[in-house]
């Protein structure tokens, strides 16, 4: 019998959705709650509430570009700060 050639593909693939699928039903670390709202929630309501405005956000650009664009954004403020990882856009080091 031929094996087929897409078999390993196949075995990547749902290992990946199971894998998906244990983080996401894991068991997370309960937080306590703060009385201050953490600024990358804020930003995340902020835009939220914003793109809700009618006539506010261009017709052919898809809302969810928007949060991926400030996402990248807050990702490279924080590592100009951290230095840990890559940048993805620009280098700002702080003084």
């Amino acid at each position: 019998m031929k094996r087929s050639a897409h078999r390993p593909i196949f075995v990547f693939v749902i290992a990946i959705i199971l894998f998906g699928t244990e983080m996401i039903f894991a068991k997370q670390p309960q937080i306590a709650p703060t009385t201050a709202e953490d600024v990358i929630l804020q930003w995340n309501r902020v835009l939220g509430q914003t793109l809700q405005v009618p006539d506010i956000h261009p017709g052919n650009i898809l809302p969810v570009r928007s949060f991926a664009m400030m996402h990248l954004a807050m990702f490279d403020a924080v590592n100009s700060i951290d230095g840990t990882y890559t940048p993805y856009l620009t280098d700002v080091r702080g003084s």
